[in-house]
Order: structure tokens, then C-alpha cells, then sequence
């Protein structure tokens, strides 16, 4: 019967383990989803201040030179797609 005892009780921590890694895992993908909810929330943050910085509003010291990125960033856009539209007509 010890035998039988100890194979149950193997049994039982191995479940109990098996449990905790559920749950653990379930605690780990509300995690993610709250993280999501913070990068949704910063990118709107961010979107907002690039619209008043393109409306000419005056921003921070620090965030400006991000902004002018943006710009710059949208402007080689523009002229890659320019160029890839005069390939194309070619």
C-alpha cells in the first residue's frame, strides 16, 4: 500500500503543478492584455502630440526633435512611393 500511497501522492503534485501552470499562464495573458493597453494608450498619447506639432503648436524641448523625425521620416516615404509610381508608368 505504500507504494500506492506514494504513486497517488506523485499523482496529486504532479495535477497540483499542472494547475498552477494553468493558472499561471492565464495570469500571464491578462498581463499582456493590460501591456496592450498601455501601448494603445501611448501610441494615442503620441499620435495627439504629432497633430498639434503639425498644427504648429508649441511642444516640449524633448519631444519636438521626435516629431521633426516623423516629418522627415514621412517626407523619404513620400518621395520612395513617388519613385516607385514612376517605375511602375515606366
Amino acid at each position: 500500500m505504500a507504494f500506492l500511497d506514494k504513486l497517488s501522492s506523485v499523482a496529486k503534485g504532479a495535477a497540483d503543478k499542472a494547475g498552477d501552470l494553468v493558472e499561471i499562464t492565464k495570469l500571464n495573458g491578462k498581463i499582456v492584455m493590460e501591456k496592450d493597453k498601455i501601448n494603445t494608450a501611448k501610441k494615442a498619447i503620441g499620435a495627439y502630440y504629432y497633430e498639434k506639432f503639425k498644427e504648429g503648436t508649441m511642444l516640449d524641448a524633448e519631444v519636438a526633435p521626435q516629431c521633426e523625425i516623423i516629418v522627415a521620416a514621412e517626407l523619404a516615404i513620400k518621395e520612395l512611393e513617388e519613385q516607385i509610381a514612376a517605375v511602375k508608368a515606366e
